[in-house]
């Protein structure tokens, strides 16, 4: 089977007001750590079913290390430029043997703003063999639909500009790919 797993982090927390009804996803599994993640991929794909769709709801940052453009947290741990290829790139490369690959897998990352993260979306991909990781260039919300203020798609070292309609929350399972 190919799943579709959407992780958040413990500070996105509900209930949140949408026309009047409290809201809250009960599809988000929350994540207290980037090993958290990882040991719960591992522990849902333990019987053979493989990644399709993964989702990370979470704040992201721009600035703060000297030199890093673009970071995101996951849990208590910050995934930038540099952690992904030295700190944690073990504990990442764990998740790549669980990703589809056919068709091939899609990672969601959906911090504000971190489509404009194109080194940390390009070491990701490479670090997963090639999966499709995408983020957003605008402000992300986990509770509406599709991605906002388009997106960037890297495969490998390549990448693209996006309009895609939907991998996030909306519900509809469209293709990420730009082309």
């Amino acid at each position: 089977m190919i799943l579709h797993l959407i992780f958040r982090n413990p500070m996105i927390e509900g209930p949140v007001l949408e026309k009047g009804v409290s809201v809250m996803r009960d599809d988000l599994i929350r994540v207290e750590s980037l090993q958290d993640m990882v040991e719960n991929c591992e522990k849902i794909c333990a019987k053979g079913d493989r990644i399709g769709i993964l989702e990370h709801w979470g704040h992201s940052n721009w600035g703060g290390r000297s030199g890093v453009a673009y970071s995101m947290d996951v849990g208590r741990d910050r995934l930038d430029d540099n952690s992904v290829l030295f700190e944690f790139r073990h504990l990442l490369g764990r998740l790549s043997p669980l990703f589809s690959r056919d068709p091939l897998a899609q990672v969601f990352l959906g911090g504000c703003w971190l489509g404009h993260g194109k080194k940390l979306l390009q070491n990701l991909s490479r670090i997963w063999g090639g999966v499709a990781v995408m983020a957003g260039y605008g402000l992300q919300n986990p509770l509406f639909s599709g991605v906002e203020g388009g997106a960037r798609v890297c495969i490998d070292m390549e990448c693209h500009n996006a309009r895609p309609q939907g991998i996030a929350p909306s519900g509809r399972r469209d293709s990420i790919y730009p082309w």
